[in-house]
């Protein structure tokens, strides 16, 4: 079998993603791609020069790169993303898991009560549901959807990381999912249509569309929509709805949550300073 040094197959997987257009530096780009395909450690890809690999992996690693070269989302192009330091499967149809989600799960992970019943509403790849569920065993977790494919990729990942989760098809704006729950939690889509302009082409030609954006007319729609769920039948008594949300409309969900009669309303600031995050408690009835 014919072989390829890595060290000549790193530069080459290098100048193939220079070649395109794409969001990151294209030699952060080739060391990511090379670790996920090759199953390095960084340390290992930087020390491993007279490493040899097969022709057939050499093949497929460069049409990997020639992917990415296009401005494809290497997550999608290697199947999987890091989320709370560890993989999840991602697939086209289903959002690229952010950093600012994982602190949102670990606010939830915090400050949730003991032996838990949690919604996630528009669960995409299963990351809020199972993240929350890794990090506090005692949680018992709903995930729900609009889309087949979406949950799909999320039963793969409950069965990957061994959580016990329920999925739910269905479209939270046109019905009220069954039972009472201690905490619901969702990353809705939040973008205003009229912010498509300021964002990476690679999100726009990539990721899903009907998870990222609302329309400008109503852009606190989906909000709205789990704030009275949860206030009317979602939420026990003192029962927390955590949310992501658009920094720009960070104000106006506090709002709306208040008007909806949650208590302890809170905005909390993502890693990067922006408003990311809101929570609200139900008042006890």
């Amino acid at each position: 079998m014919q072989t390829e040094n890595l060290s000549d197959l790193r530069r080459r997987v290098r100048q193939i993603i220079a070649s395109g257009q794409t969001d990151d530096e294209p030699e952060t780009l080739a060391r990511a791609l090379l670790c996920d395909a090759l199953s390095l450690t960084p340390t290992a890809l930087l020390t491993a020069f007279d490493a040899v690999v097969d022709t057939e992996t050499v093949g497929r690693i460069e049409a990997m790169a020639r992917r990415v070269a296009t401005g494809e989302p290497l997550q999608y192009v290697v199947g999987s993303a890091e989320f709370l330091g560890r993989r999840f499967a991602v697939r086209p149809g289903v959002l690229i898991p952010r950093p600012e989600t994982a602190e949102l799960v670990r606010w939830i992970a915090a400050e949730a009560p003991t032996n838990f019943r949690l919604l996630d509403v528009g669960t995409g790849s299963g990351c809020i549901a199972i993240g929350v569920a890794l990090l506090r065993p005692d949680a018992h977790v709903v995930a729900l959807d609009i889309s087949a494919d979406a949950l799909a990729v999320a039963r793969l990942n409950a069965e990957a990381h061994r959580i016990e989760c329920q999925f739910v098809q269905a479209d939270i704006l046109a019905a009220s999912p069954e039972g009472e729950f201690d905490v619901v939690v969702s990353n809705p889509p939040y973008i205003r249509r009229s912010e498509a302009a300021t964002m990476s082409p690679t999100v726009l030609s990539h990721e899903p569309h009907a998870a990222l954006f609302v329309p400008d007319a109503d852009p606190l729609l989906f909000y709205r929509r789990l704030a009275e769920l949860c206030t009317s039948t979602l939420l026990r008594s003192h029962g927390q709805l955590f949310v992501e949300i658009n920094q720009a409309l960070a104000t106006d969900v506090r709002q709306l949550f208040e008007n909806k009669g949650f208590a302890e309303v809170e905005i909390r600031k993502d890693q990067f300073g922006n408003d990311r995050m809101a929570k609200g408690v139900k008042n006890e009835e």
